[in-house]
């Protein structure tokens, strides 16, 4: 089972979905200079980055749960997706 660990705040998370899925807030928004003819413009900076992990209250309140070995996931199950599926193909 691949893992996905966030240099933030430490946590392991069983796939990118859930580490994206606990990542919030904006990057930082493209500030323009328009051309004189304000055909077109060009970006000059950007605002501040917003981006934050959540909480673990904050993870729980999204419906997020952890596995046995405590990494997080999407949503709470007894067994991983792909078990679901390998064994639903059996």
């Amino acid at each position: 089972m691949s893992k996905c660990v966030c240099t933030g705040c430490q946590q392991t998370f069983t796939c990118l979905s859930a580490f994206d899925m606990h990542r919030v807030g904006s990057c930082g928004e493209p500030i323009y200079a328009e051309s004189r003819t304000r055909k077109s413009r060009r970006v000059i900076g950007h605002t501040p980055s917003q981006r934050r992990c959540l909480t673990e209250q904050e993870m729980l309140a999204k419906g997020m749960g952890r596995n046995a070995q405590g990494w997080w996931m999407t949503r709470p199950s007894a067994v991983h997706w792909a078990e679901e599926q390998a064994i639903a193909c059996s």
